[in-house]
């Protein structure tokens, strides 16, 4: 059965690479679109992305992204195609800023 899971979330975390990113959380839109060879339970893909992200206190979007995107297919390993949202809620006045990264896998 294949899977196709979005997630629209909202918390948290440490991530930038200015001095007052480094110490106050930052409110952040996460956004994911899986579409997987098999089931996945979105709220466990959820649970292990927030997890991941407020852990590791990434320097980058960029960096969150790819590297949470490598975390999720390694734990998912029949993940065929992963999209990665990360916007910055409230770190320029009247803006949100983000980044998007996409990967696309060769299943075995």
């Amino acid at each position: 059965m294949q899977s196709n899971i979005i997630i629209d979330a909202y918390f948290s975390c440490i991530i930038g690479v200015l001095d007052f990113e480094r110490i106050i959380k930052q409110k952040l839109n996460l956004q994911i679109n899986i579409k997987s060879k098999k089931f996945l339970d979105y709220s466990k893909v959820l649970k292990t992305s927030k997890k991941y992200l407020k852990k590791k206190k990434f320097f980058t979007l960029e960096e969150a992204a790819k590297k949470l995107a490598a975390k999720l297919k390694s734990k998912y390993p029949y993940i065929k195609n992963i999209e990665i949202i990360i916007i910055k809620i409230n770190i320029i006045n009247n803006a949100k800023v983000g980044i998007k990264y996409k990967k696309k896998y060769k299943l075995k």
